[in-house]
């Protein structure tokens, strides 16, 4: 299972809940846990459950795991990590230096001041700063991934120590090098965060709090190089300098683009709505804006009204224009979204029957798209069907067949030689 899915399993876990049928005092689980993760080649995370006398927890750490493998919920309520003069047991040092790694695994009930303390001031800090996420730790003590950072944070763990226990070393422990950092060439997971000063409180497991003077805040996420989050907008342009440009891409019929870029990026084009026969293009310009600040290029357009079906050639003129001009305009060609509401929408549909030949015809004079090989998939264009098959739900779905049926009755009068059905 491990060596057919590498992609997704980065290791073994052993965990033994803390309800009697589950906490037999033996190593049955500890050792099968072993030995899936020699068999594997993985590390192994261990849950430890109770503390028997016929299981103890110092053998764990000096007999049983491998280095490299990794202990997690360090700080939790019912472990023996001190003596009874709050001194950190020498048994964990030895663990740490025979290469077991520590991980805070906080959840609902892992990290107890009582314990995380006094350890700390020993200088006992977590490998690994994780949250053991769940919809009780969320409400719960833990709350966030930055909250239990700054709780570490506040227990003078090292900014760099606290942001390289959350990044760098948790992907060393599952050995996935190539994420957790910002090398040349990475793949550009960032994450911007701020470290606000002032008093704030954290809380425990036990419901006890320690207050602390500083604590992170995330401004920005970008996942593969894409912003995933902006808590106040530092990615975005001001709406001021949010430039809508016009083009017109067929004789008296305009389209409205914003977000040009200088490099390609994925374009959005939106198609309003009313029954064929009603609505205008700015029903989308808010969408032609939000598609922007999202780092997308947005498009909206005008088109004939009609029941007779002229929108169907006009939305079809747009997006060829777009493709033609697409190095200009920062589009990508392959990556082009066309979107609707109502009628919007059976065009949107629409588009997906285009022929390269029609293409080609649509805006005589320009630049033709030339015929690529039949074996290069990469260019949908070169591949567009003609069979379109759709599924469509609507409250109301013999109002929504029949309007579908209208909207493939028009194509088909325009290409007679497209068929099309509908689920």
């Amino acid at each position: 299972m491990v060596a057919a899915n590498r992609d997704l399993i980065v290791g073994i876990k052993t965990a033994r809940p803390t309800i009697p049928d589950f906490s037999a005092p033996d190593w049955t689980a500890v050792d099968c846990g072993v030995k899936a993760a020699e068999l594997a080649k993985v590390p192994l995370m261990v849950d430890f459950g109770i503390i028997h006398i016929e299981r103890p927890h110092r053998d764990l750490f000096l007999a049983k795991l491998r280095p490299g493998d990794i202990y997690t919920h360090m700080y939790r309520p019912f472990d023996p990590m001190l003596d009874a003069d709050g001194k950190l047991r020498p048994y964990y040092r030895n663990a740490r230096d025979r290469g077991i790694l520590f991980d805070v695994g906080h959840g609902s009930g892992s990290l107890l001041f009582k314990w995380a303390v006094p350890a700390m001031r020993q200088g006992f800090a977590p490998d690994t700063i994780s949250t053991d996420l769940h919809i009780s730790s969320a409400n719960g003590g833990m709350k966030t991934m930055l909250g239990t950072m700054s709780k570490f944070l506040n227990l003078n763990m090292p900014l760099a120590d606290v942001i390289r226990a959350s990044t760098w070393a948790p992907t060393q422990a599952i050995h996935r090098p190539a994420l957790g950092h910002l090398t040349v060439g990475s793949e550009a997971d960032v994450a911007v965060l701020r470290l606000e000063k002032g008093q704030f409180g954290f809380l425990d497991v036990g419901g006890s709090e320690i207050v602390g003077t500083q604590q992170l805040a995330c401004e920005l996420t970008l996942r593969t190089g894409k912003v995933a989050w902006d808590q106040n907008g530092i990615a975005a342009d001001p709406w001021e300098k949010q430039v809508a440009e016009t083009f017109e891409y067929k004789p008296g019929l305009w389209l409205t683009m914003m977000g040009r870029s200088a490099v390609p990026r994925p374009a959005v084009l939106w198609i309003h709505g009313d029954g064929w026969t009603g609505g205008w293009p700015e029903m989308f310009l808010p969408a032609v804006e939000y598609t922007a600040s999202q780092g997308s290029v947005g498009f909206t357009l005008q088109y004939r009204l009609g029941s007779d079906g002229p929108a169907v050639e006009d939305v079809e003129a747009a997006l060829v224009w777009i493709r033609r001009n697409a190095k200009e305009l920062g589009v990508d060609p392959q990556r082009i979204i066309a979107a609707g509401d109502s009628a919007g929408g059976h065009l949107a549909l629409a588009l997906g029957t285009v022929t390269r030949e029609r293409a080609n015809a649509i805006l005589p004079g320009g630049r033709a798209i030339p015929r690529r090989p039949p074996q290069n998939e990469a260019d949908p264009l070169s591949r567009f069907p003609a069979r379109v098959r759709c599924t469509w739900l609507h409250r109301d779905p013999a109002r929504s067949r029949s309007r579908f049926e209208r909207c493939l009755q028009l194509v088909a009068r325009i290409r007679p030689a497209t068929t099309a059905t509908i689920d």
